[in-house]
């Protein structure tokens, strides 16, 4: 039992380590990292869209275009990975927003809610794309 990161998100992840992996440097064609990470290419387009305007990687057009990292992998942390594709909040968009319920001045939950979403952020700012490549 756990928190469930979405799916743009856990396909995101996978994407970027695609690109991490890729030692040459050289650029990864979007059809090139849904095949290996086994992710549905228009999904993977939307996602690698987000990424870009993000800044997290780059791109060129072109029959020999593609993608790569904006950056070192040990220079990206995930925290910024997941808040491109997500946003802010994992809990509950309250966290971010209480405008959005009217229960938020007095809600008994949103403080637990809230605490909780400062702890996955704190894991997530302390781990990089490199970590994950060395597991």
């Amino acid at each position: 039992m756990g928190i469930r990161l979405s799916t743009i998100s856990r396909y995101g992840l996978r994407a970027m380590i695609e690109l991490a992996k890729n030692e040459s440097g050289g650029l990864l064609s979007a059809r090139e990292i849904s095949l290996r990470q086994n992710i549905p290419l228009r999904y993977l387009e939307n996602i690698m869209l987000r990424l870009l305007a993000s800044g997290l990687v780059i791109s060129s057009r072109g029959k020999k275009g593609g993608f790569s990292l904006s950056r070192e992998p040990s220079k990206i942390k995930i925290s910024e990975i997941i808040k491109a594709l997500e946003g802010g909040s994992f809990i509950t968009p309250c966290v971010d927003d209480p405008s959005i319920c009217k229960r938020s001045p007095f809600c008994e939950t949103r403080p637990l809610w809230k605490e909780m979403n400062e702890i996955l952020w704190e894991a997530l700012e302390s781990k990089t794309l490199e970590d994950l490549l060395k597991r």
